[in-house]
Order: structure tokens, then sequence, then C-alpha cells
């Protein structure tokens, strides 16, 4: 039987988090409707690392994993499997995603594939990426982060381009991650149980929690995490700001805003023409 697989990308970011625990949550009522969601800690373990390798007998291992799934729609979603925010260090944004999503589709070419990919404005986009680095890593200031990348030519349309020459079985959706701009995340929730499960899935997505997380450190938190890393080390910063997330004892008032303005507004405009780039990508 030739299996639909619906494929959320990310971006990081994006509230993939709330997504992936909303999905979960629904996935008893997705059963129902013949779709298999892959929480994300199976995903982690034993999706992610198939699909983002190019060892033949490993992507075999992801075919046959996936064959193996009884119902005929299969739902995974991790941002992971287009890369990392470590990536940036070295001067690549999503430098393999391509790759990786291209075999996949080759692999999968009997199956139909559709692809969710959401989109952010680069100045916000890039703070949070940060961030999210700073969780995990040693602590750098944002100039050494991004020193490889060339930020001001930064563009969706640059990176991303090639979904529009992927094989005729696959569909791609971009969605922007702002509600000005006609996406918003509950809007990237419906879409996606809306293409997984039909139009009467039965899934109320007023469910999906509103409570947002504080994805980027303020200024006052960095400006510290900065201190204790010139006083102490670079790792002591990391449990700093791990410690800041655990308790939920945040702090600090003001937005950390690493690009100039006018760079910042350079960038949105040319966001604004990736959405309008992207708005011819095929959808049915």
């Amino acid at each position: 039987m030739a299996k639909k697989f619906i494929i959320h990308l990310g971006l990081h970011k994006t509230a993939t988090t709330s997504l992936q625990e909303f999905l979960n949550d629904q996935s008893a009522r997705m059963i129902q409707k013949g779709v298999r969601y892959i929480p994300l800690q199976r995903m982690r373990t034993d999706v992610t690392p198939l699909f983002c390798t190019l060892e033949k007998g490993k992507r075999t291992k992801l075919s046959k994993f996936l064959e193996e799934i009884e119902h005929e729609t299969v739902l995974l979603s991790d941002e992971n499997l287009i890369g990392t925010p470590g990536e940036l260090t070295t001067g690549g944004l999503y430098p393999y995603a391509r790759n990786r999503v291209e075999l996949f589709c080759e692999t999968q070419k009997n199956s139909r594939i559709t692809l969710f990919l959401t989109l952010r404005e680069p100045h916000f986009f890039l703070t949070s990426m940060y961030s999210e680095y700073l969780r995990h890593n040693e602590f750098v200031p944002f100039a050494q982060y991004i020193a490889g990348f060339n930020v001001q030519e930064f563009s969706y349309r640059k990176i991303f381009g090639w979904l529009l020459r992927l094989p005729s079985n696959t569909k791609v959706r971009i969605i922007p991650f702002e509600n000005d701009h006609g996406g918003g995340v509950h809007h990237i929730a419906r879409e996606i149980i809306t293409e997984a499960c039909g139009q009467d899935s039965g899934i109320d997505i007023a469910a999906f929690p509103m409570r947002r997380s504080r994805s980027a450190y303020s200024a006052e938190e960095l400006d510290l995490a900065a201190e204790i890393a010139r006083r102490s080390d670079p790792k002591m910063s990391q449990f700093f700001l791990n410690a800041l997330d655990a308790r939920d004892r945040r702090f600090g008032q003001t937005k950390y805003s690493p690009l100039s303005p006018g760079l910042a507004e350079e960038l949105k405009q040319h966001y604004l023409a990736d959405l309008q780039f992207f708005s011819g990508l095929k959808r049915h």
C-alpha cells in the first residue's frame, strides 16, 4: 500500500515544541482517522538519525521502519530533520537540508509526500536560534556565533529555493510564523491537521496551547551570562541560562536585538519578498 507522509520540518523557534505536544495529545483521535503520529522522543531515536544520514544501510533501515507502520498516513515532526542551530557557527543555515529531503523523496518515490515549513522574520529567527544554541553550548557572543554567516544576504529563497524542484510526488506548504503575514501557530496546526485527517478531523484547533514561552533571552539575561563567562568560564553561563529555563525564573524587560534597526528592517523586506516567491509553490 502506497503511504502518505506528512513531514513538518520546522523551522526551529517557530512553536515546534508546542505543536509537537499538541499533535501528541491528539494522536489517539488521529489514529481513528488512519493517521499515525510519531512522537518526538521516538523521532529522535528511530527516525531523525536515519533521516539525516547518507549511509545506504541506515536509509534502508528507515524505509523498513516506515513500511512496517500499519497506517496509511504517517505524520512526522522534528525541526532537527533539516539541521541544528549549531550549524550557524560554521557559516551555514541548514546546509544539509536539501540532500536529506531530496534523498527521502527519492527513496519514497511511490508515496505521496507533503512537506510543511514555517518561516520566521530573520531578525527574530536569528536571535532565537542564538538563544537556543546557548542552551546547549558554551557561551559565545552573538557576533562570534554568526561570524561565518553573511547576515546581510540572508534569504530563505537561497536556502530553500530547491523546494521548487522536488519530484512530482511531493508538495510543499510554506507558512509564515507571523499572524500579520497570513500565518500564525494556530494556522500552522490547522493546516497540518487538515492535511493529515481531512476537514472533518474532529480535532479542536482552539485546544492548541495559547501560552507562549520566551524563545529568546532578554538583553539583561545575556549581559549577565556574558559576565559569568568572563569571570568564570563559558560552561557556567550555559548552566546559568538552563537554570533560568528550568525554574521558569526569567528576568529582564529589554528585548535582545543584536542587529541594527536598519539591517533588521532590510532583512524584513527580503523576508516579505521571499514569502511572495514561495507563494507560488505547488499545493496540490
